[in-house]
């Protein structure tokens, strides 16, 4: 079987069970574009929208969706997700995934010095963030 065949099927297996999978939604993209179906990828897109206008995943839906539109060429959808991160993560200075998710954000989008100072926020508040760590690595 194609993996990424197998992948959209364990993919949609996962949203049945847990909508709120936000990073699924994302990857369920990759998988059907890397299939050439542009329909389901679309589809895909969609459903991540909607979770993310929904509330589901906070900061960190917005990112897989800022992930999402750089995947399909960036523009406009990308640069208003990314004012929404910052907004966020700016209004809320004491909240480290706040703070994480806006480096990761900067880190998908080239801006590596604003990442790393995101990810040193971020451990300010929370010096034991793991991740945070890891992404300044």
């Amino acid at each position: 079987m194609n993996r990424y065949v197998q992948a959209a099927a364990e993919l949609e297996a996962a949203l049945s069970a847990d909508s709120g999978l936000v990073e699924a939604y994302y990857w369920l993209f990759v998988a059907r574009r890397a299939m050439g179906d542009e329909a389901a990828a679309a589809k895909a897109q969609a459903a991540l929208e909607e979770a993310v206008a929904a509330g589901r995943g906070g900061l960190s839906g917005r990112y897989w969706l800022l992930r999402l539109y750089q995947e399909a060429g960036g523009g406009e959808a990308a640069a208003r997700t990314l004012s929404v991160m910052e907004s966020v993560a700016w209004a809320t200075p004491s909240d480290a995934e706040a703070q994480y998710w806006l480096g990761r954000a900067y880190y998908e989008t080239a801006r590596v010095d604003q990442a790393v100072q995101a990810f040193q926020r971020a451990l300010e508040v929370c010096p034991d963030h793991g991740l945070a760590h890891f992404w300044l690595g």
